[in-house]
């Protein structure tokens, strides 16, 4: 097998961008804590350009994984290493799994995070409506003047 298409080479590829992936979601995470949504967005765009790398680089390595007759899956990976036992690929592959869960558990994490800002934005909005709807206007002479849509009706009583 080519050495430039080895699991390995793949791994290394992965893992280095998994590493940079992790780093966009802490600071993602930093931007939601602080409520610093300027941040957000280009953050939001760095994020999926290395969730679309990730995934291009699991399917190369998938393929050359199949290339090499074993599944294309982490199954597969780990009969790969028995195969060809080094030290240095278990330890890849080992620092790949624990980046995989902090970047699941950050991303959950945030998610969660966006969730109760959301939430909390969409109380806020609900609470300045409601004030907006019932809120008296005063005209020049200090008296209360009725809006249209007030729900009163000027020849009512």
């Amino acid at each position: 097998m080519n050495v430039a298409n080895s699991p390995v080479t793949r791994l290394q590829e992965e893992v280095g961008v998994l590493r940079e992936f992790v780093q966009i979601l802490h600071r993602e995470q930093q931007a939601l804590v602080a409520a610093n949504a300027e941040v957000l967005l280009p953050l939001t765009t760095e994020k999926n350009t290395a969730a679309n790398r990730l995934t291009g680089l699991a399917n190369q390595r998938s393929l050359a994984l199949a290339a090499d007759g074993f599944p294309a899956n982490g199954a597969g990976m780990n009969q790969w290493l028995k195969k060809h036992p080094d030290r240095v690929t278990a330890g890849l592959w080992a620092e790949f799994l624990t980046l995989a869960q902090e970047a699941r558990t950050l991303n959950e994490l945030n998610g969660k995070l966006i969730q109760d800002r959301m939430s909390h934005n969409q109380k806020a909005l609900i609470a300045l409506t409601a004030a907006s709807e019932n809120a008296a206007i005063y005209g020049p002479d200090g008296q209360t003047r009725f809006t249209p849509g007030s729900g009163r009706s000027l020849g009512s009583a």
